[in-house]
C-alpha cells in the first residue's frame, strides 16, 4: 500500500488478477480488514502486519519491513538460495521450497512476521522465509 502497511489475507484466496498497483480500498472490521481492490469481485479479509511508516533512505519502512532490489539476476529459489540485495544486505532462504522464476533486478519486501522474516518478491506470488546473513 502507498502508506507503507502490509495486510496478509486471512483465507487462502486463489485468484489471479495481472494488475500492477491496482486501486484499493482498506476498511476496518473489528481486528480484521477488508480490502477492496479493482479486479476482485469480493472483498479481501486480511490482518494488518505492518502498520504505516515512513520509508528511511536505507529503505525500510520501519523495523518490520525491509523494500530493497535483488542485486543482478533473481532465478527464483531451492532450497537454500542466497539473495543479495541493492542496500547491501544478504539473505539466505531458511524454509524448503522450490520455485523458478527469472527476473532482472526486481523489486524485494522482506516482512517481520511474528519473528519469522518472509521475503515477497515482484511478481512472484508465493513468499519464501529468510535469514539474515549481512
Amino acid at each position: 500500500m502507498k502508506s507503507g502497511s502490509v495486510y496478509q489475507v486471512h483465507d487462502r484466496v486463489r485468484f489471479r488478477v495481472r494488475e500492477r498497483k491496482p486501486e484499493a480500498v482498506v476498511m476496518r472490521d473489528g481486528r480484521y480488514f477488508k480490502l477492496i481492490i479493482d479486479g476482485f469481485d469480493e472483498p479481501l479479509i486480511c490482518v494488518q502486519i505492518v502498520e504505516p511508516g515512513r520509508r528511511s533512505s536505507s529503505g525500510a519502512t520501519t523495523s518490520n519491513v525491509i523494500h530493497s532490489y535483488i542485486d543482478g539476476d533473481f532465478e527464483g529459489w531451492e532450497g537454500e538460495t542466497i539473495f543479495k540485495l541493492d542496500n547491501g544486505q544478504i539473505w539466505q532462504q531458511s524454509s524448503y521450497a522450490y520455485m523458478y522464476h527469472y527476473a532482472y533486478h526486481p523489486e524485494v519486501m522482506i516482512i517481520n512476521d511474528g519473528g519469522t522474516w518472509k521475503m515477497k518478491v515482484e511478481d512472484v506470488d508465493e513468499m519464501i522465509e529468510v535469514t539474515r546473513l549481512k
